[in-house]
């Protein structure tokens, strides 16, 4: 019961005044596209989505192709700005054009811009070009050249009377004697009197001081009159400026605070945004750090307000604008948050939460038709190691979507026997998922993302994992930018997007593939054998080892071996931990080794003992640690071992970023080189710079017998282990020198980690712990020890 209306700029095409006061071709697109940002992370320029481009309103295509964004996104209506000057008329050609096609389902009204027209764009605000003579037989003129649009069935009505907007009423001086004529005159056309709304703004408090029937709030007239403060002075400016900067957040917040009821009809407002930078420069005034789910939620408090105060016949909602793109007010979309604040606006309108879609869980119809694309590229890699093939095969089989749909390839014979039907074309297919790396990935990604793109009709990502993390700006439904197409694992089409083009692309966070590659050759044809040892508890969540397993089968030039150390699982735990484990296809030579531990009342963390006992348990020459939460690149233990067997050392090194990861929503947040430091063993005596999945050893060349652990050793039993195995001579400290980055040291920002403690409170409880002192004692201890060996 709620109607969205928008401000209309009937501007973007050339007249013959603005080819005159502003140059030959003039439109408002000319500012647009000279626009550049101000300071660091403005947004600017505003540049139109190429499904609009920069468009002429010369034709009524161009409406019809705008009535149908109104349609599809919930706006209902129109405002389009009146330019009348004592019986002139300016930029009045698009609504002609649209009275002369009733075909153009565009529901309009008028709101008289009765102010001078000044070259204030070009800073001079005295040189009028044209201006307003108010008279009796203005006012007679003004509402007869109006009456023909009042008679159009497409008009907006309020009890049957024309809206007519009036953007500045205190400006004329008898504003009594306008009503009374256009009342005769619609009278005497047999039409009711229209019904005028007075545009709260440059003075105006109250349509009563202008016997006008309602008020229209004017967001940012005033500039909230200081109201919200400007943050001009932390913004990194580029030259000076002398406009003002607001945040969007502070400017929602101030106008959804202003729920006082009027004694008069009262419509809301919303922007999308405010930038005029395009038309001031460095004089411009702006709202920063807008967004389509801020202005959702400033729309949702409006939509509530209009409810409660305002009856059903008249619940309009105004948003400035529809294409007011000099002053970064649009609706229309754009190429860098495409369709979203249209989207927002039916999302408010229908009461979905803007996160709505968000890892969604939608119902996958009967019959639904899904076809595997791989393109030539995929398929002579596959070729190359049919062991990857066989992999990478059996572990897309397993996927669910084949029990919930209808599934064609594209490639003859690319599943060996297996009854796919093949399609050499999309032909019907509902969907297509485009498969543009090769990627390792449980049974439930593909279903997932079928879910996502059902709900959505957007192009589906997953989050795929390899040296480029899905790290891009997302919103909170999961929107990317088209950018984030290029490195994707893969790409799931809808047949609309096939047929239109891809308008919107939306990540899926718990859907995780993990991209590898043919083996290299570079060991020749027996690749090296890497146990890995991963320490998990029974608190741990399941399906993080599982990304953590799938980056180690997804290694390239090596068969890794999983190796791990599990405490106090409860029998339900250890069944779900082998039913995990058999959805990979491990060769023989790689199964997984599988140890349970037990804790007792006297030693209730047996992460120490797991560590060490684990390392001695190895029967390969090459060694490696992962915690379950963390994730290695599938190029990691190439480089590794190819720098154990050409330095012929004991232990060579990668670097780890330092990755930020919300838990609960499945989004990676920043990745971070913070371990970057330390290069020597001197270095590493002072402080550990080698966290546990950095490294790789060569058992062959360490004693292991010789190794000591504590079962209480609850805080850095890594560095205790290290500080025995490292030395100065036997590790490969160049490796440190070369910025190679082998994979993440994933740290979840709504979850507690042992010392990786934000809260500084916190941290220094837990520093003056007793327990935690005695633990760094140890290693204070074996340092000195050190030291003194070595000098």
């Amino acid at each position: 019961d709620v109607k969205v209306l928008a401000y209309y700029l009937p501007q973007f095409h050339p007249i013959p005044e603005n080819d005159l006061w502003h140059g030959q071709g003039f439109t408002e697109w000319t500012k647009v596209r000279a626009s550049n940002p101000l300071f660091a992370g403005h947004y600017q320029q505003h540049i139109p989505h190429s499904d609009i481009g920069y468009y002429l309103l010369d034709s009524p295509e161009t409406l019809k192709q705008q009535a149908a964004l109104m349609q599809r996104s919930g706006v209902f209506g129109q405002v389009f700005y009146h330019y009348w000057f004592s019986g002139k008329l300016i930029l009045e050609e698009p609504a002609q054009l649209l009275l002369a096609n009733a075909d153009i389902d565009m529901p309009f009204c008028f709101c008289w811009a009765n102010e001078n027209w000044t070259r204030a764009w070009d800073g001079n605000t005295d040189d009028i070009l044209l201006g307003q003579d108010y008279s009796a037989a203005d006012a007679v003129a003004f509402i007869r050249y109006l009456i023909p649009f009042f008679n159009d069935s497409r008009y907006i009505k309020i009890d049957g009377r024309a809206v007519l907007f009036i953007y500045r009423p205190s400006s004329i001086p008898d504003a009594q004697l306008y009503l009374d004529v256009w009342e005769q005159e619609c009278l005497a056309a047999g039409l009711k009197k229209p019904y005028v709304v007075a545009v709260l703004t440059r003075g105006a408090l109250s349509p009563e001081e202008f016997a006008m029937d309602a008020g229209v709030e004017r967001v940012l007239h005033d500039w909230t009159s200081g109201e919200v403060s400007p943050i001009n002075e932390s913004l990194d400016f580029f030259e000076p400026c002398t406009g003002s900067v607001l945040p969007y957040q502070d400017v929602v917040d101030f106008y959804s605070r202003q729920s006082d009821t009027k004694d008069f009809t009262y419509f809301r407002s919303v922007v999308p945004t405010w930038d005029n930078t395009a038309r001031y420069g460095q004089e411009a005034y702006l709202l920063h750090g807008s967004t389509p789910a801020l202005f959702q939620q400033w729309l949702e408090s409006t939509i509530s307000q209009t409810q409660a105060t305002l009856p059903k016949d008249r619940r309009f909602i105004l948003v400035n604008a529809w294409n007011e793109w000099a002053e970064g007010a649009h609706l229309e979309p754009d190429s860098r948050f495409g369709y979203s604040y249209l989207n927002a606006i039916g999302r408010a309108l229908s009461a979905r939460p803007y996160q709505d879609d968000f890892n969604v869980q939608h119902q996958i119809p009967k019959g639904c038709r899904l076809q595997l694309s791989f393109p030539a590229v995929i398929v002579n890699k596959l070729a190359a190691d049919l062991v990857l093939k066989a992999r990478f095969v059996a572990g897309l089989l397993q996927s669910t979507v084949f029990d919930r749909c209808t599934v064609t390839v594209n490639v003859e014979g690319f599943f060996d026997g297996e009854s796919v039907l093949v399609q050499t074309t999309p032909n019907d297919a509902d969907f297509v998922l485009e498969f543009r790396k090769i990627v390792f990935f449980d049974a439930s990604v593909i279903e997932k993302m079928l879910m996502s793109g059902l709900a959505s009709g957007a192009t589906i990502l997953p989050v795929s994992y390899d040296q480029v993390l899905s790290l891009d700006q997302m919103t909170a439904n999961g929107s990317v930018a088209a950018t984030a197409a290029y490195h994707s694992g893969m790409v799931l089409i809808s047949k609309k997007a096939m047929a239109e083009g891809d308008k919107n692309f939306r990540r899926r966070t718990d859907a995780m593939c993990f991209v590898s590659a043919p083996t290299s050759g570079r060991f020749g044809k027996n690749n090296p054998r890497v146990t890995t040892i991963i320490r998990v508890h029974a608190g741990a969540d399941l399906g993080e080892l599982q990304n953590a397993l799938f980056s180690l089968y997804a290694m390239v030039d090596c068969i890794v071996i999983p190796l791990i150390a599990a405490q106090d699982f409860s029998p339900e735990q250890r069944q779900q931990l082998q039913l995990l484990l058999a959805e990979f296809n491990w060769p023989k030579a790689a199964e997984p080794q599988v140890d349970f531990y037990q804790s007792d009342s006297v030693v209730r963390d047996l992460r120490s003992r797991m560590l060490n006992e684990s390392l001695k348990k190895v029967k390969t020459r090459y060694a490696a640690f992962l915690d379950y939460d963390d994730l290695m690149m599938p190029q990691a233990y190439s480089g590794l071992l190819s720098r154990l067997q050409k330095t012929g050392k004991a232990v060579t090194f990668g670097r780890v970023y330092a990755t930020d990861y919300d838990h609960d929503t499945k989004v990676f947040l920043a990745r971070k080189p913070v371990y970057s430091s330390g290069y020597s063993y001197r270095d590493f005596l002072h402080y550990n710079h080698a966290p546990l999945h950095s490294f790789m050893l060569d058992l062959t060349q360490l004693d292991l017998s010789t190794v000591v652990y504590f079962d209480d050793q609850r805080y850095m039993e890594d560095y205790l282990l290290t500080l025995q195995l490292f030395t100065e001579n036997n590790c490969d400290w160049e490796s440190l020198t070369e910025p190679v980055y082998i994979g993440d040291y994933i740290h979840s920002v709504n979850r507690s980690h042992t010392l990786a403690i934000s809260n500084t409170d916190e941290r220094s409880a837990l520093l003056s712990d007793p327990e935690y002192r005695r633990c760094e004692q140890r290693i204070c201890d074996l340092r000195e020890s050190l030291k003194g060996a070595s000098s």
